[in-house]
């Protein structure tokens, strides 16, 4: 005996009490299929839910972007306020590295012209 006939016991073995609940799984099954007269209330309830859910995640969407804009607007501000500390850094710079020149000359000119 091989691996599919200890396969076909455990089928014969199984069927007699599973049988049973198969048939009345097909036959509500059927009963739901043909004889439902509820089926168009519950086709109507569910497309009022999903209309109250399409409302609610059009609301949640409005809510992200108007968050969205708002994030978008105070990065503008951060960047324009970077930009501005750039340009002060720039001209600090510029200012002490003339100052540093300017006392490197007259070191020079000390040095070379004091005697």
């Amino acid at each position: 005996m091989g691996f599919w006939g200890l396969l076909a016991d455990i089928a014969k073995a199984l069927a007699p009490h599973a049988a049973p609940h198969v048939a009345k799984g097909v036959v509500s099954i059927a009963k739901d299929r043909m004889g439902n007269s509820g089926g168009s209330r519950r086709a109507e309830e569910t497309a009022t839910e999903l209309g109250r859910q399409v409302v609610a995640l059009q609301d949640r969407l409005s809510a992200v972007e108007d968050r969205a804009a708002a994030a978008e607007a105070r990065t503008l501000a951060a960047e324009a306020e970077l930009a501005a500390q750039h340009e002060q850094f720039k001209k600090w710079l510029i200012v002490l590295l003339g100052w540093n020149a300017l006392l490197t000359i007259l070191l020079i000119a000390l040095f070379f012209f004091r005697k």
